[in-house]
């Protein structure tokens, strides 16, 4: 576990919603296996996923201080988001409606996002919702998380999202010839060469 580091490891979706979505251990979904051990972990994580800047990390860090409930309330709102947007996700790779609950999770955090966000416009013209730079406390994250989910459910990449065939998490198929298994060669795709080896050499035994 690390509260407060964040290694490259835990970025490997492609995507910072779904590297989110897998703050939980590969390995599984319970309490015990979940990385977002409090406020300061899933600040960090923000800052790591560059959802977040220094400046703003040191400013929702003092906030969250001054008001330890809140920040704690914070947490487990976040954890509960996660949780239902992995099970949307989940059944969307499974080809299977989104549970209806969690459908209505997604709908209302990202019309919430929006109602407090601008339409910015980039250098090419395309056109996003962003936070007012001005708004900078323990909902930033959770705005900029449904916004950023808001934008990857209107992409074409949502067709290309798979589950690791090793563990939960999830992950953006970018291959060229769109076979990856593995969330990382580096985890779960050595575990599985591992165990194909084993195999194959208890069986010749």
């Amino acid at each position: 576990m690390f509260p407060h580091k964040w290694p490259k490891s835990a970025f490997v979706a492609g995507n910072a919603v779904l590297d989110f979505l897998n703050t939980v251990d590969a390995h599984g979904r319970s309490v015990d296996q979940d990385r977002l051990t409090s406020y300061a972990s899933a600040l960090a994580w923000g800052e790591a996923a560059d959802l977040i800047d220094s400046a703003e990390f040191k400013r929702i860090a003092d906030t969250a201080s001054s008001a330890p409930a809140d920040s704690e309330q914070a947490l487990n709102d976040l954890v509960q988001w996660r949780e239902a947007v992995y099970r949307v996700f989940e059944a969307i790779v499974r080809n299977e409606a989104p549970p209806a609950d969690d459908w209505k999770t997604v709908e209302t955090s990202i019309k919430k996002a929006i109602s407090s966000a601008l339409l910015s416009r980039d250098k090419v013209g395309a056109t996003s919702w962003k936070t007012p730079p001005a708004i900078t406390d323990l909902t930033t994250i959770p705005q900029r998380l449904a916004l950023g989910l808001h934008e990857l459910l209107a992409s074409d990449l949502v067709a290309k999202i798979k589950q690791c065939e090793g563990c939960t998490w999830l992950f953006i198929d970018t291959s060229k010839n769109h076979r990856r298994r593995w969330c990382s060669m580096a985890t779960c795709g050595n575990r599985a060469k591992a165990q194909r080896h084993y195999q194959v050499k208890a069986t010749a035994e």
